[in-house]
C-alpha cells in the first residue's frame, strides 16, 4: 500500500512539475529578450528577470563559488549570427548558455557553454565550455529587476552587461566586420547572374574606399568589377544604364588611387568618368555632390 501511495505521489509530483515547464502558470521572473545588430552580426540574449525584493543577492541568494544561470528559469542564452571574439577569445557563431561563477574575491568568471538548452545550471558541465573569461564585478547603481544591456555599440564591437542589485558584470564582444563583409561579397557574387557580379564587387570596393580601410582588398574588388563589367545582360537594360554604373566604378577607382597618392592614375580614371555624357551620366548627376571637377583640380596640383 505504501508503495502504491509513493508511486501516486511521485506521479503527481512530476505531472505538477511538468506544468511549470509548459507555461500554464505565469513565471514570477518573466522571460525577456534583447537583440542588437553590430555591423553584420545579430546578438540576441534571452533570460529570466528576477527581482531583488529586499533580499541579499550576491553571496546569499546567489552563492559564491557556485555556477549560476545568470538569470532565472531556463539557462540564460546568448546567440551570435557570426563568429566573434569575447574579451579577446575566439567564439564561433551559434547559441550558448551563459553562466556566471561569482566568487568572494576580486574576479569572477563568465562562462559560455555549448549546451544551451537546459533548465537553470543543474546540468552544467565544464567539458561543454566554449569560452571562460575572468571579469571584475563593478559596483553600480541599484537595479531591482535583473537586466541585460548591450552598450558601447560601435561598428565592430559592443559590451554585454548584466545589472542586478548593486553589481554590474560585463564583457566585450568584437566582430571582424571586414572578414564578414568579404565573405558576404563573395557569397553574393556566386549567387547572382554573370551580368551583375561586377556590381557586387563595386559595392564592396566602394564601401572600403569610403571607410579608408583595407585598400588592397578594395583594389582587388574594383579591378575584378572592371574586368567583369564587360559581361552584358538583361540586368543592365532593366535598371540603371550601364554607362552610369561604369562611371560610378571609374570614379570609385579614381578615389582609391588618390587615397594611395597615385594621382596620375586617379586623373586617368576621373577623365574616363567624364567621357560618359548625357542627362543620366554619373558625372552629370554627381559632379556637385562628389566634387569631381574640384578634386581633379586638386590632384593635378599634387
Amino acid at each position: 500500500m505504501k508503495n502504491i501511495f509513493l508511486l501516486f505521489f511521485l506521479s503527481s509530483f512530476f505531472t505538477s512539475f511538468a506544468q511549470y515547464q509548459i507555461g500554464l502558470i505565469p513565471r514570477t521572473s518573466p522571460d525577456k529578450t534583447i537583440s542588437q545588430k553590430i555591423g553584420f552580426t545579430d546578438i540576441k540574449i534571452e533570460y529570466g528577470s528576477p527581482r531583488v525584493k529586499n533580499r541579499e543577492i550576491w553571496g546569499s541568494l546567489v552563492p559564491f563559488d557556485e555556477i549560476w544561470r545568470a538569470g532565472a528559469n531556463n539557462a540564460t542564452t546568448v546567440e551570435f549570427s557570426e563568429d566573434v571574439k569575447v574579451n579577446g577569445k575566439d567564439l564561433a557563431k551559434g547559441k550558448y548558455a551563459l553562466f556566471i561563477l561569482p566568487r568572494n574575491s576580486t574576479s569572477w568568471y563568465i562562462i559560455l557553454s555549448k549546451k544551451h538548452n537546459q533548465w537553470g545550471s543543474f546540468r552544467y558541465d565544464k567539458a561543454d565550455d566554449a569560452v571562460r573569461i575572468e571579469v571584475l564585478p563593478i559596483n553600480n547603481d541599484f537595479t531591482e529587476n535583473l537586466t541585460y544591456r548591450i552598450t558601447n555599440r560601435g561598428f565592430n564591437d559592443a559590451t554585454i552587461a548584466l545589472l542586478w542589485g548593486k553589481i554590474k558584470i560585463e564583457f566585450g564582444v568584437r566582430i571582424d566586420y571586414f572578414k564578414t563583409l568579404e565573405n558576404k561579397i563573395e557569397e553574393n557574387a556566386k549567387g547572382v547572374n554573370e551580368d551583375i557580379k561586377w556590381v557586387s564587387y563595386l559595392q564592396g570596393g566602394e564601401y572600403l574606399v569610403e571607410q579608408k580601410k583595407k585598400l588592397d582588398l578594395a583594389k582587388k574588388w574594383l579591378d575584378k568589377s572592371e574586368e567583369l563589367s564587360k559581361v552584358e545582360g538583361e540586368w543592365n537594360k532593366q535598371y540603371y544604364p550601364r554607362d552610369y554604373i561604369l562611371g560610378h566604378l571609374y570614379w570609385t577607382k579614381a578615389k582609391l588611387y588618390a587615397l594611395n597618392k597615385d594621382y596620375k592614375n586617379a586623373l586617368i580614371y576621373a577623365k574616363k568618368v567624364k567621357t560618359f555624357t548625357g542627362k543620366s551620366s554619373f558625372y552629370s548627376k554627381n559632379d556637385k555632390w562628389e566634387g569631381i571637377d574640384k578634386l581633379m583640380q586638386q590632384w593635378q596640383n599634387k
